[in-house]
């Protein structure tokens, strides 16, 4: 009786042990959780992408991994466009390298319109 009385104290304790553990921090891009939430010159552009027709039917933004750095990469799933992607940094400057689309990882959707045709993330 002694011995089951110590498995269920060691299996309570393995229990709570393992659920008191905390949680991994989610990934955070530029120090956020969720950058067209909390960076503003992002919110601003999505903003201005949702009051166009184009913008809303055709584009979208990514986060993505250029050589170790954080970068949001705007495109556009346009049908009659020869469309160029444009990539912004964390403060919403315009990325002035050229970028091969081998050289970026981790291509994460981060935003398109609810009306969009893009089936980019889908």
């Amino acid at each position: 009786m002694m011995k089951i009385n110590y498995l269920v104290a060691f299996a309570t304790m393995l229990v709570f042990s393992f659920s008191c553990q905390e949680k991994e921090n989610p990934i955070q891009a530029c120090g956020v959780e969720n950058p067209v939430a909390n960076l503003t010159w992002l919110n601003e552009r999505v903003e201005e992408l949702e009051s166009t027709e184009f913008g809303r039917n055709y584009s979208y933004i990514s986060e993505v991994l250029y050589q170790g750095q954080t970068l949001f990469m705007e495109g556009n799933c346009c049908p009659n466009c020869n469309s160029v992607f444009t990539y912004y940094d964390c403060q919403g400057n315009l990325f002035e390298d050229e970028i091969a689309s081998t050289e970026v990882t981790e291509n994460k959707l981060i935003w398109k319109s609810e009306s969009s045709l893009c089936t980019v993330g889908e």
